[in-house]
């Protein structure tokens, strides 16, 4: 069972490691799902088993994501709701790591760009450089992330279905946090389940309630989460 946060320092933002239940809960999907995206799948057919290759372009170990490859899955679960077709995603990835490297969903130019960069067809996410008339784009995602200037790179992520926790890269390793003061979220839940009272958690660390309870809310959905 994995259970909690944790996280290690490495380069280029590549920090914080994130257990598929958190992310999970962060993209309000199964946890079955993010396993599917983050590392291929098997499936039988007709001629036996076949294997569907990760849409993630990254060589990693399998069960934790780090904060850009956490970014990566935000983009395919947001153009999964689109109901554009996983392989298509993948194949797109794919076609952009030539340009982008091996991060291109977390790309201030791919987001910003969204809509003149790609567009869902028939024969999969096409740019428009190839003559595609320009489509909808899954802008949603946007609006939760910085960007680094000089890298390009989203470094902070403000999960939509959890007002007043952020992770940012630079900050405690990636840890999801609450407060000006980024109080890790499993500090406050440790000590809530200990003292069972908000206002107390709220004046040990000299944050808000609301705080506590964003911290609480949190930490149990991703315990608790399939």
């Amino acid at each position: 069972m994995v259970e909690g946060h944790f996280f290690i320092a490495s380069q280029n933002r590549q920090r914080g490691v994130y257990t598929y239940r958190e992310a999970a809960a962060l993209m309000n999907v199964s946890s079955s799902k993010v396993k599917r995206w983050a590392d291929g799948y098997t499936f039988k057919n007709i001629a036996g088993l076949s294997t569907q290759k990760p849409v993630l372009q990254t060589d990693r170990a399998s069960g934790v994501l780090s904060f850009l490859e956490l970014v990566e899955l935000f983009f395919v679960k947001e153009y999964r709701t689109l109901d554009v077709p996983l392989p298509v995603i993948r194949s797109t990835a794919e076609m952009l790591r030539a340009d982008f490297g091996e991060y291109p969903f977390s790309k201030n130019q791919v987001m910003v760009a969204g809509r003149e960069l790609l567009i869902p067809t028939i024969d999969g996410l096409m740019r428009p450089d190839i003559g595609q008339i320009v489509g909808e784009f899954a802008e949603n995602i946007l609006v939760q992330l910085e960007f680094d200037q000089s890298s390009d790179n989203a470094y902070i992520y403000r999960p939509r279905n959890f007002p007043g926790v952020v992770l940012n890269a630079e900050v405690r390793y990636g840890a999801p946090t609450v407060s000006e003061f980024s109080v890790p979220t499993k500090t406050l839940y440790r000590l809530w389940l200990k003292e069972k009272s908000i206002g107390r958690v709220a004046s040990y660390h000299e944050v808000a309630e609301s705080e506590v309870v964003a911290a609480i809310n949190f930490e149990s959905d991703v315990r608790f989460s399939a």
